[in-house]
């Protein structure tokens, strides 16, 4: 249900900053990075992004196995794979 779930989210944020409200968006945004950067140009308001892309993959890993609801080494390695490994 993930596509039902990008659609709420983007319709709040949309909604969110046409009304003049700051937004935050709280999570792994690597694939919708480019729609909000072109949202806030298009919109003229400043967008401030927390890039954690530098952190190393073993730190990320242990970091998320002090969390208390982790996504595991398996999904982490899987996204370094696909979003930082050159």
């Amino acid at each position: 249900r993930e596509d039902v779930v990008t659609m709420i989210e983007n319709s709040c944020v949309d909604a969110g900053l046409h009304k003049g409200y700051s937004v935050i968006v709280d999570a792994t945004n690597f694939s919708s990075m480019n729609k909000w950067k072109q949202l806030a140009k298009d919109l003229k308001i400043e967008l401030e992004i927390k890039d954690f892309t530098d952190v190393p993959l073993n730190t990320c890993i242990e970091r998320d196995q002090q969390r208390e609801r982790p996504v595991g080494k398996l999904v982490i390695e899987q996204m370094y794979n696909k979003h930082i490994k050159k």
